[in-house]
């Protein structure tokens, strides 16, 4: 917890704040600095959270909360202006930092990934859980969508929440199926093939399904496609046409061992 009678409220200059280095890394939207830049209301910037402890050798006022708005201050040459600061002295570690930022940033519209990022940096178990399952499998979580990146951290999330398990079967899975392209850990994808393990499990011959989701005619964007147009005319959701499309690929040519889509 973070006490706020305990914080310090401070008036300095807007060119002595620096922006975190771990808990503000990458996420800055330039969108939104250009915003703030256009419609600049000096009367009304509000109150920058920041920290204060030696970073890499640099003690400093930290910005954990108002880094667009201080980029906005500065890039319009008001790096003289005198902003409100309140210094929350309980943090001193990069993690405390990063937990944090999450707690300031809980009602605001933050990148999934940026979120996902200070979870893991403030330590919090099923962020770390999902991180280490995804390096297990060869991948790592980033905002970036090429090859070895998985960007779905929503449906990553989602997918550890109602079974880890599964997730970790289905990244198995998909991996094995397509290697580590983009489009093999696409977020429905990876949603529906989790699914279909949660449901099915041990009854999934899962090497078999492996073996022809790779010989998939047109790799996992033609059977995402197929799953798009099953999903419009069952009225079932993109995540669970795709669990039911693997599970008709799963009992394809089979003759025991057949299981029948009844995902929910």
């Amino acid at each position: 917890m973070y006490a706020q009678n305990r914080n310090r409220i401070i008036y300095v200059e807007a060119r002595r704040l620096r922006i975190h280095p771990t808990a503000q890394r990458d996420g800055v939207v330039k969108a939104k600095v250009k915003k703030f830049e256009r419609t600049m209301d000096l009367d009304a910037l509000g109150t920058f959270h920041a920290v204060e402890y030696s970073i890499n050798g640099e003690s400093a006022l930290w910005v954990i909360d108002g880094h667009h708005r201080l980029l906005a201050l500065l890039n319009v040459g008001l790096g003289e202006w005198v902003v409100r600061v309140e210094v929350h002295v309980d943090v001193m570690t990069e993690a405390r930092a990063s937990d944090l930022f999450l707690k300031l940033n809980d009602r605001a519209i933050t990148r999934p990934f940026e979120t996902f990022r200070n979870e893991v940096q403030a330590k919090r178990p099923d962020a770390i859980g999902i991180e280490s399952m995804v390096r297990e499998h060869g991948l790592v979580v980033s905002d970036d969508t090429r090859g070895g990146n998985i960007v779905c951290v929503k449906a990553l999330k989602d997918a550890y929440e109602r079974d880890p398990s599964a997730l970790a079967y289905a990244l198995d899975l998909v991996t094995r199926a397509w290697g580590r392209t983009a489009s093999a850990v696409e977020g429905k994808i990876i949603e529906g093939v989790s699914r279909a393990l949660e449901v099915y499990g041990d009854s999934i011959d899962r090497p078999a399904l492996a073996k022809k989701l790779g010989k998939y005619p047109g790799g996992p964007a033609a059977l995402l496609g197929h799953a798009k147009g099953r999903a419009s005319v069952t009225g079932t959701t993109l995540g669970r046409s795709v669990a039911d499309v693997v599970i008709e690929l799963h009992d394809r040519g089979k003759q025991t061992g057949l299981l029948r889509p009844r995902v929910t």
